[in-house]
């Protein structure tokens, strides 16, 4: 498959495209054919080594913890899904989304995706969601607080506005 991939810690310009194997799903894994994948900050920061005290790097290393697509193969113990099912998540602990196929673990970061919404959109949607819903909850807003959103129109604060409205 084709993958963007990083050898060392540098700057962007030093990804490249390349054909590497293709990931095996192992127990509790799903391998999900990737139709779109978003990059955030944090994709960026991990490659380049300015993220290198949060989270080492095993090299080579391919980007991407948000994607989106349809499953290819589910590892044993996977009973939620099969495959060709269109599904969307957060590949974080599995990272690699910007290559054609991607493994994620079966559980709370994966979902199946409505047919009416877009792999594109539903790519843009995993990371900065899960981080809006987590800051929400530790802030402990209730219904009829008040907010203020500083960065409303970055992706995360896009899912503030909307989820604290929502509440």
């Amino acid at each position: 498959m084709k993958a963007l991939v990083a050898h060392e810690y540098g700057p962007a310009s030093q990804l490249t495209v390349e054909e590497v194997p293709d990931p095996e799903p192992g127990l509790g894994q799903v391998l999900v054919a990737i139709e779109a994948a978003a990059l955030n900050p944090l994709d960026l920061r991990l490659v380049t080594g300015a993220a290198r005290d949060f989270q080492e790097l095993e090299f080579p290393y391919i980007p991407g913890m948000d994607g989106a697509g349809t499953i290819a193969a589910v590892g044993p113990g996977v009973s939620r899904f099969v495959g060709g099912e269109e599904v969307f998540g957060f590949f974080g602990a599995t990272p690699g989304t910007i290559a054609e196929l991607a493994l994620i673990d079966d559980g709370p970061y994966l979902a199946a995706r409505p047919g009416e919404l877009h792999a594109v959109r539903a790519a843009a949607i995993p990371e900065s969601g899960l981080t809006a819903t987590s800051l929400l909850r530790a802030a402990g807003l209730q219904a009829g607080s008040t907010a203020l959103v500083i960065g409303a129109t970055g992706g995360i604060g896009m899912f503030l506005v909307q989820l604290a409205a929502r509440d």
